[in-house]
């Protein structure tokens, strides 16, 4: 190769590299990031002990991928950004202490700080709908054709359980949801009467905890663990934060979350709802604190940080650029004369 188109390369590489680390450098999305709708909610939250994780799905025009920016509440109090993904997070959970996302197309990831990576298909190449994790074990229900069933995910592997309950089987109209709490498997259903029905899984068997009959509209439901004591979330979306019921099998206590919509989580042993502001410029993420009693704590911004993270396509077209730039370099080396290294004397 010649000198000069040696150097040439050799110059491109550091301005590619020095533009590269200005670009990680550079926040990509602010606090409150002006966003299109993505879906049902952009928020989720999630909780478990201590740890307290929320995200937030962006698009920034109609013509943009949808990205999901994941966030960490630290033991001092501190939220952090930890990764950014590459599609819309519709349900969270935790797995050995980290968070684990379902993701709108029936996959699933593990969240690490930095990163994340996909899971492992489930038996029968179903679709995840929703995850719950009790300690090195992680459940899942999964839907296989019309069929929705639990099972778990452990040592790298999934393992089918049983079939849900038959209320629960109600092909793409099933609304269907899972949690842990008190180490009993809890799954919760909206039924074509316009009620949640809650069971429990006692050996494969589901047992029935009654029913839950909300004077609002079905749209979203979560299973929660006030203490030990089981929850369930009902709430009809986009007109009012929905209520909190426990104390089945009559299901008669009741906290009201007010009239802002968003998304709830049991975290720190407080119940959490995060909702988006009415600043219209803004649009600031907030929350709202009740104790297991029903007793209301807080109602304060969420100071989330802006996000360092560069977008995962910018990373893949940098990497892009910088495989062509070698493969030229390779390319244009000069090829050793034919008669080098040969007996002269011959």
């Amino acid at each position: 190769m010649r000198p000069a188109v040696h150097n040439v390369t050799i110059k491109f590489l550091i301005l590619f590299w020095m533009m590269a680390g200005a670009a990680m450098a550079a926040p990509t999305t602010t606090t409150a990031p002006t966003t299109q709708p993505v879906g049902p909610s952009q928020l989720y939250a999630h909780g478990s002990g201590d740890k307290y994780w929320i995200t937030a799905s962006v698009k920034q025009d109609a013509a943009s991928a949808i990205e999901t920016i994941v966030y960490n509440r630290t033991a001092a109090g501190k939220w952090d950004v930890i990764a950014q993904i590459v599609g819309q997070v519709v349900g969270l959970a935790d797995y050995q202490g980290d968070l684990v996302a379902v993701m709108q197309d029936g996959s699933w990831r593990m969240v690490y700080s930095g990163g994340s990576t996909t899971g492992a298909d489930p038996r029968g190449n179903g679709k995840v709908i929703a995850l719950a994790g009790d300690g090195d074990v992680l459940y899942g229900i999964i839907r296989t054709g019309l069929i929705y069933e639990l099972q778990s995910f452990s040592r790298g592997k999934w393992t089918s359980i049983v079939e849900l309950p038959p209320v629960a089987q109600q092909g793409d109209q099933a609304l269907v949801v899972l949690g842990i709490v008190d180490r009993q498997i809890i799954v919760a259903v909206r039924t074509i009467e316009h009620r949640v029905a809650v069971f429990s899984l006692q050996g494969k068997t589901w047992q029935a905890m009654g029913s839950i009959e909300p004077s609002e509209q079905i749209a979203e439901l979560q299973v929660l663990p006030l203490g030990r004591q089981i929850g369930v979330w009902v709430s009809p979306g986009f007109t009012t934060g929905g209520a909190v019921y426990s104390n089945p099998p009559t299901w008669t206590q009741r906290i009201d979350l007010g009239k802002d919509p968003g998304e709830v989580a049991v975290a720190s042993e407080r119940l959490r709802l995060i909702y988006s502001g009415k600043d219209k410029d803004k649009k600031p993420i907030m929350e709202k604190e009740w104790d297991f009693s029903g007793k209301l704590l807080a109602d304060q911004p969420v100071n989330l940080p802006e996000s360092n993270i560069i977008s995962p396509y910018i990373t893949y077209a940098m990497w892009a650029i910088f495989f062509a730039v070698i493969a030229l370099f390779l390319l244009r080396r000069k090829p050793p004369d034919e008669g080098v290294g040969k007996d002269e004397s011959q």
